[in-house]
């Protein structure tokens, strides 16, 4: 039984209000309901549900809630307490403004310096962690880069908040969408590195383990190879 999170309830309210059946690359694929691989290829009985002291809000892109290779569910996916919504540009929701206006948790948009023309509202990861980083709202723009440049130039609603800057920390793993830099990093990399930037290494590790896995059986179904990788699996298995 699929367990209702954030990113679901996006999920079902994308999938009927769409007006026309996916149809990219690999839209003739059985997929799990749950994680969304090719059946054969389900990691579902590997998840794991964890505990950690960050607060993570995911703000998708419309284009990004029906597809597969989204990897911003793989962050609900082990830590159910983040919050996911759509992005609208000007009309963000009452549930999105109360998370973003709630005065005991101070909202950080996570985002590369290089696209910040207001240099003093980067915020120095130092300072989050001196103010308490547990009392600190990271967001996490999800789509593709060009979307969630957009978002961020475009949400007057997002302007008044400071910005943390992730660059070069993490290469880039994501092998199913490509991108001209290598330090542009998938949602759940970002996730992962917060994390471990944060003191939080067991978290970071067994995230990227979970982004790891999910990258392989992408790819493994995309080239209509039903092996699972078990070296990974087994990894998951004994951390």
């Amino acid at each position: 039984m699929i367990k209702i999170n954030d990113y679901f309830h996006l999920y079902k309210e994308a999938k009927l209000n769409s007006t026309k059946p996916f149809k990219a690359r690999g839209s003739k694929i059985t997929r799990c309901h749950r994680c969304f691989l090719k059946d054969s290829l389900c990691i579902c009985e590997y998840r794991k549900t964890l505990e950690t002291n960050a607060n993570f809000l995911i703000l998708m892109h419309s284009n990004e809630i029906l597809k597969p290779s989204n990897t911003g569910k793989l962050i609900v996916d082990l830590f159910p307490k983040t919050k996911c919504f759509k992005w609208d540009r000007k009309k963000p929701g009452t549930e999105l403004l109360n998370e973003l206006n709630n005065d005991k948790i101070r909202p950080v948009i996570i985002f590369p310096n290089q696209y910040l023309s207001e240099p003093n509202r980067e915020i120095d990861s130092s300072e989050i962690q001196s103010l308490n980083y547990e009392k600190f709202l990271f967001i996490i723009l999800d789509g593709s880069w060009y979307e969630a440049r957009k978002m961020f130039r475009s949400s007057e609603y997002l302007k008044k908040f400071p910005v943390l800057s992730l660059n070069s920390i993490h290469i880039s793993e994501y092998r199913l969408r490509s991108s001209d830099n290598k330090t542009h990093l998938s949602t759940a990399e970002v996730a992962a590195n917060i994390l471990k930037e944060f003191g939080e290494g067991s978290n970071a590790k067994k995230l990227f383990q979970w982004f790891e896995l999910f990258n392989s059986h992408y790819m493994n179904g995309k080239k209509n190879i039903d092996t699972k990788n078990d070296h990974l699996i087994s990894k998951i298995l004994t951390n």
